[in-house]
């Protein structure tokens, strides 16, 4: 049986959420066309016109500019975009998502440069929010997506506790508990690298994938 290889195009107006690419995904490039200065009513018929000729540059006139850099052929690298990494985002889960915003809220309300939790006080908070979550998929999220690790031993902490009446909205108090610690350079970690997972579900050094500053540069 013959192996089926293709490539496909997909065009949106969703810039969001046009579908969902995982975190470490290496298959897509997306670009974010800007929008036409002026209508051309024979816009069409044009980019008709034009497809002989650029069938014939690609061919036979332009020269690829990198090397094959693995199985996808471009170093994953080149091909992250920030329209990439706002659909990445968009992509998590609803309680990801929720996580992310709430310890980004913690932070940002008590000024912190990190907060320590258990898993079910995220819970507690996520619940007084309106958001449905148990331990389990807080846990999963913490320790299978963020792939943080709980104080080997039972330590002293602060524990938030969220309210409409409670001033700044968090109050905390001290605890104890084997929890997890989570920083503002982790939340931008996330938010702004592409953690590149390999096939065994590790995740490789982080080749600290920067947002470029425009998108105007192709990588061939």
């Amino acid at each position: 049986m013959e192996q089926f290889f293709a490539k496909f195009v997909f065009c949106s107006n969703n810039v969001d959420k046009p579908l969902i690419i995982d975190p470490g995904e290496t298959r897509y490039w997306v670009r974010e066309v800007p929008k036409l200065e002026s209508d051309d009513v024979d816009f069409l018929s044009k980019i008709e016109k034009e497809i002989p000729h650029l069938m014939y540059h690609l061919l036979h006139e332009r020269k690829m500019s990198v090397s094959n850099k693995g199985r996808m052929y471009f170093d994953p690298a080149l091909l992250f975009t920030p329209a990439l990494q706002r659909i990445m985002m968009n992509s998590r889960s609803l309680v990801e998502a929720a996580i992310y915003d709430l310890c980004d809220d913690i932070l940002s309300s008590t000024g912190e440069e990190s907060f320590s939790f258990v898993p079910g006080d995220l819970r507690l908070m996520l619940t007084d929010k309106g958001v449905k979550a148990d331990d389990a998929s807080v846990r999963h999220v913490l320790k299978d997506l963020w792939r943080l690790k709980p104080h080997a031993t039972p330590s002293t902490y602060v524990r938030y506790t969220y309210g409409a009446g409670i001033y700044g909205n968090y109050a905390g108090q001290s605890a104890k508990g084997r929890n997890f610690t989570v920083t503002r350079d982790l939340l931008h970690e996330i938010s702004e690298n592409c953690r590149f997972v390999d096939n065994a579900g590790e995740i490789t050094e982080h080749q600290d994938v920067r947002l470029s500053t425009g998108e105007s540069q192709a990588p061939f």
